[in-house]
């Protein structure tokens, strides 16, 4: 025997309506009572139970032993309350058709899908247990940190959409850390995928509370624009340790993602760049149309913000890069010549008696002929002076060297 419960809630000019049953807990004709019991130690064909590790409306989550590679994985059962529901079982279905569309290292990966005393599952990697959620309880991370977290995000739903997949319940909890700091993101089970059927009746509200966009609230079509919005209330939490729509109920919460515009993030966290608040603002647009369309251009606008948090460090141009090979060039020559005087004073005899007054007065001379711009936008004439008065400096410092000075 089953129940039938309708929900309805009150949402200014929306009313949302939804239906759905559970199973009588006393009913003898309770089919789940059929399943085989899963706990540590029970065998799946190569697969081996370790432990419960997750529970959710879509799936229960075992960590296993895969005896054939040798490796840990990850089992999703259909619950047994649903194993039997022909829309639940279409929609697990589906969730390993969408991952296994996808190989990103931002998306978990699907390794197979079987089924085991009538309940299908699905076999993945073995990420870990830490959540996204986990993340906002450090509450010491630096603002390049989040942002570089955030960038993975948003790479795993570019990989998505582009192969036309909508996950349709981004939230913390359905993003992993693995044990290298990458993100994963896991749970299609909302998922839908360009050119399939349908599993959701329009005016449907799906999702989860607090991280829906406004189009889920109404129960409207959805695109790739809602993970957006989606990924717009993570990004938010992520800086401020705040939801920005978390209100007292369920109701209020809603209304809130429909009419009300969030706390600024400067109000939390005073250190923030003004950017940031665009980027987050425009992924919290109410109409889908005034929102970033793709994720690429979130990326582009995020990865700008890491390059504006470092030190300016650019390679040298043309105005100051041929002045220093010059430079180097000519301390060089100076080497080389005074080297070579000091090598002549010391070998050379002295002057013969009938050598003529004339020789011996530019005997041990060198004259410094000032350097001139040929640059092409000829602003190098200061760099020019002044290598010829370190030169003549320089070379002053020899002994019995007579320096002449020229100019053009």
């Amino acid at each position: 025997m089953k129940y039938s419960f309708i929900s309805i809630l009150f949402l200014g000019k929306y009313v949302i309506i939804e239906g759905f049953q559970v199973p009588d807990e006393h009913s003898n004709n309770d089919q789940t009572e059929s399943f085989v019991a899963l706990s540590k130690g029970t065998k799946i064909g190569h697969y081996k139970i370790i432990k419960k590790i997750g529970s959710g409306g879509m799936g229960d989550i075992y960590l296993a032993h895969d005896s054939r590679l040798d490796r840990q994985v990850a089992l999703k059962f259909l619950p047994p309350q649903f194993a039997f529901d022909e829309q639940h079982k279409a929609r697990f279905k589906r969730e390993a058709q969408a991952v296994a569309k996808l190989n990103h290292p931002n998306v978990v990966t699907i390794h197979e899908v079987s089924e085991f005393g009538g309940r299908p599952f699905i076999v993945m990697e073995y990420v870990g247990n830490q959540i996204l959620g986990d993340f906002f309880k450090k509450k010491d991370s630096t603002f390049d940190k989040i942002i570089k977290l955030a960038i993975q995000i948003c790479k795993g739903l570019k990989e998505a959409h582009t192969a036309g997949i909508v996950h349709r319940d981004i939230k913390p909890s359905n993003i992993l850390i693995d044990r290298s700091g990458r993100l994963k993101l896991v749970d299609f089970g909302l998922a839908t995928i360009a050119g399939s059927d349908k599993l959701t009746k329009t005016g449907s509200t799906l999702g989860t509370i607090g991280y829906m966009s406004p189009e889920q609230v109404k129960g409207q079509e959805t695109d790739n624009r809602s993970d957006i919005f989606s990924f717009g209330v993570i990004l938010y939490e992520m800086l401020t340790c705040r939801r920005p729509f978390k209100k007292d109920g369920e109701a209020a919460t809603l209304k809130a993602i429909l009419d009300d515009t969030p706390e600024p993030l400067a109000r939390f966290k005073s250190d923030l760049p003004d950017d940031i608040q665009r980027i987050v603002s425009k992924t919290l647009e109410k109409n889908p149309d005034n929102r970033y369309q793709h994720v690429e251009d979130i990326i582009v606008d995020l990865r700008k913000l890491i390059d504006n948090s470092k030190p300016e460090i650019r390679p040298l141009n043309n105005r100051f890069k041929t002045p220093l090979i010059v430079a180097f060039g000519l301390i060089f020559a100076v080497i080389i010549i005074g080297g070579y005087f000091i090598y002549n004073l010391t070998q050379k005899s002295k002057p013969s008696q009938t050598e003529t007054v004339t020789e011996s007065r530019w005997q041990n001379s060198i004259a410094v002929l000032p350097f001139r711009d040929f640059s092409p936008r000829k602003d190098q004439e200061y760099f020019c002076d002044g290598m010829t008065d370190v030169i003549i400096g320089k070379l002053s410092q020899l002994k019995d060297l007579k320096i002449i000075s020229m100019s053009w």
